[in-house]
């Protein structure tokens, strides 16, 4: 028999023993057997509250991580040296042209 069976064999003798001595016995074992669930439960909320506080925590820093994931010279002011190997460079036909290198906005000498 798994260990939940002689638990479950444990605290029906308790009762029975318990009922044995009388109506008073019986709302002292029911007051005391309230009282540890309810310890019980506060403890379990307390563990739900921390994992749900870690989880947003958590969340919050992968939210991050992904983002910077996709940051690339193409969507931030990062220089194209830092997308790494493996990254091909925009074709010439997307490359925005500064208008402060002397060239007007469609990319011809100004």
């Amino acid at each position: 028999m798994h260990e939940g069976g002689r638990e479950t064999e444990n605290r029906g003798a308790r009762v029975r023993a318990t009922y044995q001595q009388g109506p008073d016995a019986v709302v002292a074992l029911v007051v005391t057997l309230l009282s540890e669930l309810t310890a019980q439960v506060e403890t379990v909320a307390d563990r739900v509250a921390a994992v749900e506080r870690a989880n947003a925590t958590l969340r919050t820093e992968n939210a991050a991580l992904r983002a910077r994931l996709g940051t690339t010279s193409h969507n931030s002011s990062k220089p194209p040296s830092s997308d790494g190997p493996g990254v091909k460079p925009a074709p010439k036909s997307q490359r925005v042209v500064s208008v402060s290198a002397g060239l007007q906005v469609d990319g011809l000498p100004g």
